[in-house]
This record gives structure tokens, sequence and C-alpha cells, in this order.
């Protein structure tokens, strides 16, 4: 009878860890579309900003220096420089990890927990995050805090607007 009891309480708490986890997860898939919402209301709102000053009755000189730096970030180099961060967004755990670290700096225990790796796959997705300029890390203590870089995603949302300019002034022509 005894065994009977244990195995049932363990169960119990098998079954209330799941849900424990299942509630995070909502929680945290919840906090991830509010912060792309964010996201991509900023971006609307730059590519809005880039199409004005574009517009045909933009004066001619900003149009013409619009023009040369469409150029510049159209090249193969602006391209090939961007490669290793969209290869190291390419993978949905490391979008992931990208999504928990937007919200606030995590250490490595806390991503583990929420995301659903062992730690040796977790140090690989960080060091290739890190390799691209995506994250930073810091050390506290023994810890490893992580946090995204603003300036990295400052240039992504160059080159992207330099791409929708490039399309503006394409469909101008």
């Amino acid at each position: 009878m005894g065994k009977k009891k244990e195995k049932e309480k363990k169960n119990k708490k098998k079954n209330a860890d799941a849900s424990l986890k299942k509630q995070k997860n909502k929680k945290s898939s919840k906090q991830q579309q509010a912060t792309l919402k964010s996201c991509s209301q900023k971006i609307n709102a730059q590519k809005d900003d880039i199409l004005k000053s574009n517009a045909p009755n933009a004066p001619e000189k900003s149009r013409k220096q619009s023009i040369t730096d469409t150029a510049k970030c159209n090249s193969p180099e602006a391209a090939m420089q961007m490669l290793p961060v969209f290869q190291a967004l390419s993978d949905e755990n490391r979008l992931k990890i990208m999504n928990l670290l937007s919200v606030h700096e995590r250490t490595t225990p806390e991503l583990l927990e929420l995301v659903d790796v062992v730690q040796s796959t977790m140090s690989h997705h960080l060091k290739i995050l890190t390799e691209a300029g995506l994250i930073s890390c810091r050390k506290q203590g023994k810890r490893s805090c992580y946090s995204i870089r603003p300036d990295t995603f400052a240039q992504i949302e160059t080159y992207f607007a330099c791409r929708i300019s490039s399309a503006a002034d394409t469909e101008e022509l």
C-alpha cells in the first residue's frame, strides 16, 4: 500500500510540474508576441519615415544622397557582412533565445529552464549568437549573463530600410 501511495504522489507532482511549465510557456509566448508587435510597429514607422524622405517632392539633394547610400547597402559586400547574422537567426531555438533576451537579460540556467535543450546545445547556440554580434555576455560571479546588442539590430534595420528605399526608388522610375 505504501508504494502505491508514493507512486500516486510522484505522478501528481509530475502533472503539477507539467502544468506549471505550460503556464510559463503561455506567458512567455504572450510576451514574445507583444515584443514582436512592438518591434514591427517601430520598423513600420521607420519604413514610413524612409519612404517619406524618398518621396517625389523631397528635396533633390536628400534624394541623391539616399540613392548613393542605397547603392552602398545594396552591394554584395553589405549582404555578405549580414550573412552571419541571418545564419544565426535561422534556427528556431536561437530565435526563442533572442525573444527571451528581448524582454531582459538572462543567465544560462534561466535560458535552459525556458528553452527545451540540453546545456551543451544551449552553449552552442549562445556561442553562435555571440559570434554573430547579436548578443553580449558579461560575467556575474560564476554565471554568464546574456543580453541583446542593440547596435547589431540597428544595422539590421538599416540594411532592410535600405532595401525598402531601393524598392521604392525603383518603383518611381
